[in-house]
């Protein structure tokens, strides 16, 4: 009898654990996704998710970070063959 009951405990905590893990994980995928950044108003270098906390002065991060375009190398070839027929 104990054996049965120690037996479905395990099983319990092994579905448990598992579901848990999937569900920070698919929470964590959200916030990578988003891609947004925000910032402290007051320190700007200080950038994380929004709601977080400045390390800092502890101001929530409400300031949205604006983010340069990202050049592919394709790009740089392009740019450089053009300036080079001149």
């Amino acid at each position: 009898m104990k054996k049965i009951i120690f037996v479905i405990l395990a099983i319990t905590f092994a579905f448990t654990a598992c579901n848990t893990k999937q569900a920070k994980e698919t929470s964590d995928n959200d916030v990578e996704l988003s891609g947004q950044l925000y910032a402290c108003p007051m320190h700007p270098e200080i950038t994380g998710k929004k709601g977080d906390e400045c390390s800092k002065c502890g101001m929530e991060l409400t300031e949205p970070v604006k983010t340069a375009p990202v050049e592919t190398s394709t790009t740089i070839k392009a740019a450089d063959s053009l300036s080079s027929n001149q």
